[in-house]
């Protein structure tokens, strides 16, 4: 039993050993077909990483001449710009107005450095460059000479032909700098062009957007034009042969492996001027690859790899779910702390503008100590901004967002007036912004932060902004005192606008002027609306707003009511002339200007209040126009037989002149009393010979005319032809037209 076991265990020994030789063959068989798998699929990936990469390189490279070509055509169809290239002489907005379009044009694309603007009939340049101190220079004081090169000799150059050249600048600091120009000019032209544009464009900036990174000691970037380099990126290797080989292949692109194992790839099908030749060293891939080891470990590493990874992604998600609930709570934690801070903070600041203390009081100061703002040290002003066009923005977004939106616009105020020194800046329950500033007699300084808070504000919301400025203090407790002042002094923004800059001085010296009402201009304006004419009405209108509002605002105020008065007393009156309903008790205007915030928008309220009643006006003057009209036509059409009717009869039925009447009844029928009443007299006339056979002489007598011969003449003359003519036409029509009806009849 032991000698078998010995046998056994020898036989399993030999079975081990056999096994374990197999199985070192199979993996090394493996590792061998893997290698040479891994080499051979290594050597494919180089190729076609260098064919890919030069691709990319030829597609960046043509991207950005198209892009130079869509920006000339764009600035060539530009009307600003027209004006520099194509003129002489421009006005100073047109330039100014010119240059900023140019500037726009060199940042929409981060490549461009500069562009130029060449314009031939004053020799200039007009410039958009970081590197010139002057955006109009003449061609000999131009700081880039190397342009004037190119102008002098133009012709040897195409339309967008990528031109590459070293510029040396001084500004803002000395260096040289490698260029690509393109040109666009009117190659057409005889002679040598007069307008020319250029776009620069650095070198280092075009081997950035294509992407070139340097892999490998030996890679290599170039553009050539025939053997000479233009541009390259990174080092050539020592042996450049293969440049030559490129070159002398004879084909627009290509593939090859040179004498040292690297992949060359050329290209000149992207331009008719440069060649594009990359270089990538193969064993570089292939050490970067192989440097982690063999391929049974790497599928090793890979599985292993593959169960660590299952494991992470689990144990990971699982972290980061916590990670990150704990940091919203703390965000949310932090973000509520900051709320309520700065909500106690703003209930301080309110307590502190709204509490009046007596001079001396410290209570002013441990409020605002309170608060965290500065102490007073220094001479103050307190501005009340009050923005137009917010209570609608509020109304329109979430509680929330209108919290964030009164914050935001609270900071915006102290970075617009951080030359000021703010002290604070906070919003009041009436939804307007407070802000301490430090004391400045230099009120341009004010207007000038203002105006910026403005511009801010608009471009981000719908929103106007007037600012209200106090008198200086140098304590605490004058705070109150100065948020009082203002908020009365807001009354004066009804009479100098939404945007004004409202000061302590220019108050006063309105209410130091004596109150004036416009007498001599009302009575213009009351004339003018009694004759019904709109436009001097409206140029009256503004006159006696313009001088209402020059004065205080208490005597604005007294004016505009004694104003209202008048036009409701007048319009009134024109309503009771005209027989009107409605007329002693009008009143219109009194409604139509309560609630309106500003002398523009009162103006517009009572020009419109205006208009109303001119057309009130106009509408009844047509009605009673239309009825007297008619009532005359039924006069003319009841009496026009009776031989002694005239128009006098008709304007004593009517209590009217002859004159008027017949001046009215032209510009409604377009002829005269006169003609109206024998136009009559035809038609009846026209009946009767069509309809009877009255003799002529009874049918003048029927019509009105005492003289049947004169009765001739007046038919002849309106009808053409005379009575007896008239009725035999007539009555052969109808007899011709008897038998077609009888023949009708009969089919």
């Amino acid at each position: 039993m032991r000698k078998r076991g010995d046998e056994n265990a020898r036989v399993n020994s030999h079975r081990f050993v056999v096994l374990s030789v197999c199985l070192v063959l199979t993996f090394a068989l493996i590792v061998g077909f893997a290698y040479y798998l891994f080499t051979g699929i290594v050597e494919y990936q180089a190729a076609q990483f260098a064919l890919t990469t030069n691709a990319m390189l030829v597609k960046n490279v043509q991207s950005v001449q198209s892009a130079a070509k869509s920006l000339f055509d764009q600035m060539t169809l530009d009307g600003p710009l027209a004006k520099l290239l194509y003129y002489r002489n421009r006005e100073p907005g047109e330039l100014l107005t010119g240059l900023r379009q140019l500037n726009a044009y060199r940042r929409s694309n981060p490549l461009i450095d500069s562009i130029y603007l060449y314009n031939g009939l004053n020799d200039t340049y007009f410039i958009s460059s970081d590197h010139s101190t002057q955006a109009e220079q003449t061609r000999r004081l131009m700081f880039d000479q190397g342009v004037n090169d190119l102008l002098s000799d133009l012709r040897a150059y195409d339309n967008l032909e990528p031109i590459v050249r070293d510029v040396t600048v001084a500004y803002p600091k000395m260096e040289t700098i490698t260029y690509v120009t393109f040109l666009r000019y009117n190659a057409l032209a005889k002679g040598d062009p007069d307008n020319v544009m250029i776009i620069n464009i650095r070198a280092d900036a075009l081997f950035q957007y294509l992407g070139a990174t340097e892999a490998a000691e030996d890679a290599a970037i170039l553009f050539m034009q025939d053997s000479n380099v233009l541009l390259s990126a990174f080092s050539l290797p020592e042996d450049t042969r293969f440049l030559d080989r490129a070159i002398a292949a004879g084909r627009e692109r290509g593939t090859y492996i040179d004498a040292e194992g690297a992949v060359v790839c050329y290209d000149k099908s992207f331009s008719p001027y440069w060649w594009l030749i990359s270089r990538t060293d193969i064993d570089q891939i292939k050490m970067a690859m192989q440097a982690g080891g063999n391929l049974t470990r790497v599928q090793l590493l890979l599985v292993l790899l593959l169960v660590m990874v299952l494991l992470s992604i689990r144990l990971l998600s699982k972290w980061l779910r916590l990670f990150r609930e704990r940091t919203e709570a703390l965000r949310q934690a932090e973000s509520e702390r900051k709320r309520l801070a700065q909500q106690q903070r703003r209930q301080l600041l309110l307590r502190l503008i709204n509490t009046r203390t007596t001079p001396g009081d410290p209570a002013a100061a441990a409020l605002l100590e309170s608060a965290g703002a500065a102490p007073i040290t220094c001479a103050r002003q307190l501005v009340l901004l009050v923005p137009d066009g917010l209570e609608s923005l509020l109304q329109s977004v979430g509680l929330s967002q209108a919290d964030a939106l009164l914050t935001a616009i609270s900071a915006l105020a102290e970075e617009a007036f951080a030359s000021l020194s703010p002290g604070f800046a906070l919003h009041t329950e009436k939804h307007r912004f407070v802000i301490l500033v430090e004391y400045t007699p230099d009120i341009d300084a004010l207007r000038r932060a203002t105006a910026l808070l403005r511009e801010k504000a608009a471009s981000r919301w719908p929103v106007a902004m007037a600012a209200v400025v106090s008198a200086p203090f140098d304590a605490a407790d004058g705070i109150a005192e100065a948020y009082a002042w203002a908020q009365e002094a807001m009354a004066y923004l009804q009479l100098m606008g939404k945007d004004a800059l409202i000061t302590q001085e220019e108050i006063a010296a309105r209410e130091a002027q004596p109150a004036v009402y416009p007498e001599t201009t009302v009575r213009g304006l009351t004339a003018a609306l009694m004759q019904l004419d709109a436009q001097e009405t409206e140029r009256r209108l503004s006159d006696v707003l313009a001088a209402l509002s020059g004065g205080s605002y208490r005597a604005f105020q007294i004016g505009l009511s004694q104003l209202l008065a008048t036009l409701d007393e007048v319009i009134a009156t024109l309503y009771q002339n005209n027989g009107m309903p409605g007329a002693a008790s009008f009143g219109g205007l009194w409604y139509a200007v309560s609630g309106q915030q500003s002398v523009a928008d009162i103006h517009r309220a009572l020009s419109a209040g205006i208009d109303e009643a001119f057309r009130n006006v106009e509408a009844r003057h047509d009605a009673r126009r239309d009825g007297l009209f008619q009532a005359v036509s039924d006069c003319i059409e009841a009496r026009h037989s009776q031989p002694d009717f005239s128009q006098a009869d008709i304007a004593e039925a009517f209590g009217l002149s002859i004159a008027h009447l017949s001046r009215e009844y032209k510009k409604w029928c377009g002829v005269t009393l006169s003609d109206g009443i024998q136009a009559a007299r035809m038609a009846h006339a026209v009946r009767l010979l069509t309809e009877t056979a009255l003799p002529v002489g009874q049918v003048a007598k029927e019509v009105g005319f005492l003289d049947p011969q004169y009765f001739y003449r007046v038919f002849k003359k309106a009808m053409g032809t005379t009575p007896n003519q008239y009725r035999q036409m007539k009555r052969g029509a109808a007899l011709d037209q008897a038998p077609k009806e009888e023949e009708d009849e009969r089919d």
